[in-house]
């Protein structure tokens, strides 16, 4: 063999295998499983910042392997006899926040503040299927990443502890400094 088709061909099991999934702590890569939904946001990207309840700069406390998967399985017709799983019906992950700053706050989220430990609904989920773990992921959705920062647009919901995250990907920018930070507020226009 000569050394250019082993390049190539080292270089395309890279590029496959670098496509299959993401990959845990582990570097198990799973596949990936994305869920096009039409989702109607409350609010359009230009008053994301505007919308929010709060905006902090947070990172993960677990990365997605470890956070709370939640799924919701439409109930099965007493009828089918076919052997496979119900539909799914919904599902998300509940990932919890260490807040480094708060950039904004609402008399909603008044209590807020730094060092707190916030959770947050991901539309994303790890689960377990015949074939192994899979990553559902609705519309594409990047998760937040354990050991990494962000500014990340809040809702909070009118009960319960969970916040939703304003536009999904589009409310959230991963954050390295504090100039990385201050385009975050001008993008958001906080």
């Amino acid at each position: 063999m000569t050394k250019r088709y082993i390049i190539i061909v080292t270089i395309g099991v890279m590029v496959l295998v670098s496509g299959c999934g993401i990959k845990n702590d582990n570097s198990v890569s799973i596949p990936s499983i994305n869920w096009d939904s039409n989702t109607v946001y409350a609010t359009t990207i230009d008053k994301i910042g505007e919308y929010a309840d709060a905006v902090v700069v947070a990172e993960p406390i677990k990365d997605i392997f470890d956070s709370q998967a939640v799924v919701k399985y439409f109930p099965k017709d007493p009828g089918d006899n076919s052997g496979k799983s119900p539909a799914i019906e919904d599902f998300y992950t509940i990932t919890e926040l260490k807040v480094d700053k708060v950039l904004k706050k609402s008399t909603v989220t008044l209590s807020l503040a730094e060092s707190d430990v916030i959770k947050v609904y991901e539309p994303i989920a790890v689960i377990d299927t015949k074939e192994g773990k899979k990553l559902l992921k609705q519309d594409e959705y990047n998760e937040l990443k354990k050991d990494k920062k962000y500014v990340i647009n809040l809702k909070k919901p009118d009960t319960g502890e969970i916040y939703g995250i304003v536009r999904d990907n589009d409310g959230i920018t991963e954050v390295n400094n504090d100039l990385d930070i201050e385009n975050a507020k001008k993008k958001y226009k906080l």
